[in-house]
């Protein structure tokens, strides 16, 4: 992958302690004709599916949205705690992407809170 997008490192991360997902185990369910569904497990499907919180200033604000809006649907690497044992997350660069609209949430009279869901390849750091 030739220059791949990277994210600003003058802009804000995701606020450490509004981390929250799912890990997908990549399951596929299908019917069949009897009342009980068969459940596979999709080779190389896995998936995290996170919700960041980014905590910020109206000022940056404005640059974030724009280079978001620009760059954050594509895949991109970026710094997010990662689930890698049950008790010391870490922080790591990983391959991801935003995957839904951003919730915007006033904090006071200059700060700001955006909420985005986001994809993440497991395993790429």
């Amino acid at each position: 992958m030739a220059n791949p997008i990277v994210y600003p490192p003058e802009y804000v991360l995701p606020d450490r302690v509004a981390y929250s997902g799912t890990i997908g185990q990549g399951l596929i369910r299908t019917t069949v004709p009897r009342s009980q569904a068969n459940q596979i497990q999709g080779f190389n499907s896995h998936r995290i599916d996170l919700s960041l919180t980014f905590s910020m200033n109206n000022d940056d604000m404005i640059a974030w949205y724009l280079w978001v809006k620009q760059y954050a649907y594509y895949w991109f690497l970026m710094p997010v705690v990662v689930p890698r044992t049950k008790t010391d997350p870490i922080m790591s660069e990983q391959n991801i992407r935003f995957t839904s609209d951003i919730n915007y949430q006033k904090r006071g009279d200059n700060w700001v809170s955006l909420t985005v869901a986001a994809e993440l390849i497991p395993g790429h750091d």
